[in-house]
């Protein structure tokens, strides 16, 4: 059944989204794939929550410490440093 909406999503947005739409068609078994887990767990996979709260959390902890960033850039380069930081964890 899955799959059936997931062709009919694919034909929706081919014009709109041509590539999507494409990698939705020739690989929706595996896209789709976390609907052979179990319901408890299904919600957990399908979403990135858990990975948004773990870097929200993280970027609001740092910027608290230094409070005032002097301009764009830095802001941005102190960002990528807690980013990278936690991808090497």
């Amino acid at each position: 059944m899955s799959f059936d909406i997931a062709q009919l999503i694919a034909i929706k947005y081919q014009d709109k989204y041509p590539r999507v739409a494409r990698f939705l068609e020739e690989d929706r078994k595996s896209i789709l794939a976390f609907y052979d887990c179990l319901d408890i767990h299904q919600r957990k996979i399908r979403t990135n929550n858990l990975i948004e709260g773990l870097l929200n959390k993280a970027l609001k902890q740092g910027s608290k410490v230094v409070k005032v960033f002097p301009n764009r850039e830095s802001c941005l380069r102190y960002a990528c440093c807690i980013l990278m930081e936690i991808d090497e964890e």
